[in-house]
């Protein structure tokens, strides 16, 4: 075997030009950045959900708490306050058990939007967070007593702040306490 035939293109072959080399970088280009997109999309809306998921399970939370403790109840108390700025809260509720024990309970929404309990049954309180991100501007969270009706009403909304944005969930829950003794 002669060195001269041992080539490793032949004399016909021709390399890549510079034309196929750039339409190929466009394509892969263009396909890349498509699946970045969807992926993108799918992170974005993988948040969206939970962030929504996280103000849904805040609000429930809140309702089933106050929803428990108002069924209880004997006696309601809300702030009668006429002043649309104020946020009825804090909300009192209070019952006498069957072994003749008081409770009283009592919500307030603090400064950084925690929806506190605090239950007194006889001399010991007990004091937890039932809920976060509770919205505390009246038109967003609020609680109403009627009377006449014997029948609380709650409004919710729970506002978690994600990435710039965002998610809220709003729900309004009416209570019929036991009847007073």
């Amino acid at each position: 075997m002669k060195m001269g035939s041992m080539r490793l293109f032949h004399k016909n072959q021709r390399g890549v030009t510079l034309i196929e080399l750039a339409i190929a970088i466009g394509i892969t280009g263009s396909i890349m950045a498509g699946v970045s997109n969807g992926i993108f999309q799918i992170i974005t809306i993988n948040a969206d959900s939970n962030a929504h998921m996280m103000a849904i399970k805040q609000v429930e939370n809140a309702l089933h708490w106050i929803g428990r403790d108002a069924q209880m109840a004997q006696i309601v108390e809300t702030t009668d306050d006429p002043d649309p700025d104020v946020d009825k809260f804090p909300l009192t509720l209070r019952w006498t058990d069957w072994d003749n024990v008081d409770n009283v309970v009592e919500y307030d929404i603090d400064d950084e939007g925690n929806l506190i309990r605090r239950h007194t049954q006889w001399v010991d309180t007990t004091e937890s967070t039932v809920a976060r991100l509770i919205d505390s501007d009246v038109d967003s969270t609020n609680c109403t007593w009627d009377s006449d009706a014997r029948k609380l009403t709650l409004q919710i909304t729970a506002t978690i702040p994600w990435s710039g944005q965002e998610a809220s969930e709003t729900r309004t829950s009416e209570i019929s306490p036991r009847p007073a003794i």
